[in-house]
């Protein structure tokens, strides 16, 4: 055969393989697609879908929550007709992030009472309008307080409460009595003190608190220190209060006009026109200290001003048992009006003198014992007052208002961190907490 004759049969098959590789790629045209193709097929579905969202709802649409709880939103966009379309996500936002916060996934938080809040979602699919969006409106209420009981390991009655945080609390009484809070739950201390029962508590730090008490039946006076670790003995002391500015600055007081000073190394008596027993110690500076009493024919109030004790008029009465004061010119003290120990008096200082301040017909018989307070950086002072059948009652910066107790045994004691976590122990080995409740 001819050279001509086999050019002809490769040119036959290579048109044959160059017809077979057009059909193959013809029909891979009609599966595959290429990626930028792909891209934008998508983005037209989105860019369609957010041209259908006619509108978004966010549910709840309004509620109310307290501070420090939390509830769940949820948004839901529609096109025109009603239908659930997908919004891409979306995005939330606070009118006001100190009232109450959202997170990217709508819950939201409360932060401190007010409102109503407005909550907002917008879809985030790309192309959708910017007017387009839900809402939600969140008011944010108080936590609600109350006094609790709480349980005690002990029924011996319960004379003193103190505590350098709100997880680092003591309380003390009767037999050597003396309890501690760690934040959860009250337990026995072992200490050198039974059978002495201890009748007041006070202290700088966790590991810098003072406590004294005397041997039922009789036997004398002790004062007692925690140095963080264990309890101790330090000296024969005096049956009455314990206040100080600070470690080396404290005043022990007690019956038959005797008041000592403990400068950080040492107790000296120190001259005062006290005839009767102290109650109560307190004070706002090394320079501004007050001591009431049962006056026993001499002064119920005195003053210490850095230099020297001095009695200072107040109306009459018998004795005062309790005082807190929260400035120089607001101090505090309740006790009894008269002898028959049936009629509370609450008095008040304004810088200048004593006054009496009405108490509320609410408050039956009986005396109030125990008395501390705060005093905010709003300039809002509470004044919370314990005493008989388990009364409980505060000040509120206005009036005196009646706190329910869920005791009727005598409150000894009262101590608290904030208006928000107080202490009272008395009678029984009870103990109640004012706090946050659910």
């Amino acid at each position: 055969m001819s050279r001509t004759f086999f050019q002809s049969r490769r040119s036959a098959r290579s048109v044959v393989m160059a017809l077979a590789s057009l059909a193959i790629a013809a029909c891979s045209t009609d599966q595959t697609v290429a990626p930028t193709e792909l891209a934008t097929a998508r983005y037209s579905q989105t860019a369609a879908a957010a041209r259908a969202i006619a509108s978004v709802r966010v549910t709840p649409s309004a509620g109310a929550i307290n501070v420090a709880a939390t509830v769940q939103l949820t948004a839901t966009a529609y096109d025109a007709n009603g239908n659930v379309v997908d919004g891409g996500g979306f995005k939330w936002t606070t009118i006001d992030a100190t009232t109450a916060t959202v997170s990217a996934s709508g819950l939201v938080t409360g932060v401190t009472s007010g409102g109503p809040v407005i909550i907002t979602a917008k879809p985030q699919a790309k192309g959708a309008s910017s007017s387009i969006k839900g809402t939600a409106s969140i008011t944010v209420n108080a936590r609600p307080v109350a006094w609790v009981s709480v349980p005690s390991p002990t029924t011996q009655p319960l004379y003193a409460v103190w505590g350098a945080a709100p997880n680092n609390v003591w309380a003390a009484g009767e037999y050597g009595t003396i309890l501690h809070w760690d934040g959860t739950v009250w337990t026995p201390f072992a200490n050198p003190v039974y059978p002495h029962s201890i009748t007041r508590m006070w202290g700088f730090a966790a590991n810098d608190i003072w406590a004294n008490g005397y041997t039922p039946g009789g036997g004398g006076f002790q004062d007692y220190h925690f140095d963080g670790t264990s309890w101790s003995y330090v000296r024969d002391g005096l049956n009455g209060p314990i206040w100080g500015i600070a470690a080396n600055d404290v005043w022990f007081t007690g019956e038959f006009g005797i008041v000592a000073h403990y400068d950080g190394t040492q107790f000296t008596n120190v001259a005062n026109p006290l005839q009767g027993a102290a109650y109560q110690t307190t004070g706002t500076a090394s320079n501004d200290v007050w001591m009431v009493a049962h006056g026993n024919g001499g002064p119920t109030t005195m003053h210490w001003d850095g230099a020297s004790w001095t009695g200072v008029a107040a109306p009459a009465l018998d004795r005062l048992w309790a005082a807190w004061a929260a400035s120089s010119t607001d101090v505090w003290a309740t006790g009894s009006a008269d002898a028959s120990g049936q009629t509370p008096i609450t008095i008040r200082w304004n810088g200048t003198q004593w006054s009496t301040v009405a108490v509320p017909a609410f408050v039956g018989p009986g005396i109030m014992y125990g008395m501390w307070g705060v005093h905010s950086s709003a300039n809002t002072t509470n004044v919370f007052s314990v005493g008989s059948t388990g009364q409980i009652v505060m000040f509120d910066g206005s009036q005196w208002v009646a706190q329910p107790s869920t005791t009727t045994q005598t409150l000894w004691a009262v101590w608290g961190t904030s208006a928000t976590d107080v202490w009272a122990v008395g009678a029984g080995g009870v103990i109640l907490h004012r706090t946050f409740v659910p």
